[in-house]
């Protein structure tokens, strides 16, 4: 959940998360060379930091409404997305 579990309580339970349903497949996170997120809010960006060797790709609007200075009271929560992986 990212940051969003600041605010939130989660109802998925222990191993019910991201990583572990991907390693259920034989994924591994470095196994991802491309991220596409719809938008940046917590809930669709909230695990891209696990993805650390992945390309994460946005709209340049999407981005530039993250970055602004109002983004936190639209939702954007930079901790989830802003990362050091190429993010386009």
């Amino acid at each position: 959940m990212g940051g969003l579990a600041k605010i939130m309580t989660p109802i998925s339970g222990p191993g019910d998360d991201l990583i572990s349903n991907l390693q259920s497949i034989g994924v591994a996170t470095d196994d991802i060379d491309l991220v596409i997120c719809s938008h940046l809010h917590p809930d669709h960006c909230g695990c891209n930091a696990f993805f650390a060797r992945a390309t994460v790709i946005c709209h340049a609007r999407e981005l530039d409404a993250a970055r602004a200075s109002n983004a936190e009271h639209a939702g954007y929560v930079a901790i989830d997305w802003d990362h050091p992986q190429n993010l386009m």
